[in-house]
């Protein structure tokens, strides 16, 4: 004689019993207090390190100036056809396209500049604060990234970034609270989905430059 099927509701009156069964015991939570974060003898150099595993490359320069002669001489800016920049006095935006209206018009840039308030070096993400640019979407579309950063605003951790992005009360209300937006970015675009081999631009950006500027 076949025995019944047992009905849903006994298959999961089972298996909660067996998962009540196997409870873990209790731990404690890990201590997240700012004395216990990662911290480097010299965080723009891991910033630089880090920068490189992800595929980026950082150029230390002086000033403004250096970082505009240096990507003057660089292939990309030399091949590029339509290039935006929203750094003042490094690089420049090609006629027109500083008061496109619509961001999917910017698909044919080649090369955009952006200014980062600050990197992480345990990653090397950068923070772009968007609150007062509408060319936010050129990250994504645009084939070179180049970013514009202070040598001397390098956070330890990500932990560090964060805390950065709060009131003064703590309460965490990121620049983009304001009602604008911000991102990090971290290299160029990449992924490993495929066969666990890592690819560089398969879906946005094919390169990332950062400048460190030490003035």
């Amino acid at each position: 004689m076949i025995a019944p099927a047992a009905s849903p509701s006994d298959a999961r009156d089972a298996l909660f019993k067996k998962l009540r069964g196997r409870l873990l015991e209790a731990v404690e939570l890990p201590d997240l207090s700012a004395e216990t974060w990662i911290s480097y003898d010299d965080p723009l150099a891991q910033f630089e390190e880090s920068l490189k595993t992800v595929g980026g490359v950082s150029v230390r320069v002086a000033d403004r100036a250096a970082a505009d002669a240096h990507l003057r001489q660089s292939a990309v800016w030399r091949e590029a056809k339509q290039t935006v920049s929203l750094v003042e006095n490094v690089g420049e935006t090609t006629e027109g396209l500083g008061q496109v209206p619509d961001v999917h018009e910017l698909a044919g840039v080649d090369v955009a500049v952006f200014g980062g308030l600050f990197g992480v070096a345990e990653n090397a993400a950068v923070w772009l604060d968007f609150s007062h640019s509408d060319h936010r979407g050129l990250c994504v579309l645009a084939q070179h990234l180049v970013l514009v950063l202070p040598a001397s605003e390098i956070e330890h951790t990500m932990h560090g970034a964060y805390a950065r992005l709060a009131d003064a009360d703590g309460s965490h209300r990121q620049k983009f609270g304001r009602g604008g937006f911000g991102m990090f970015v971290s290299g160029p675009s990449k992924t490993a989905d495929i066969e666990q081999s890592l690819v560089i631009g398969a879906h946005g950006a094919r390169s990332l430059t950062c400048y460190l500027l030490e003035d």
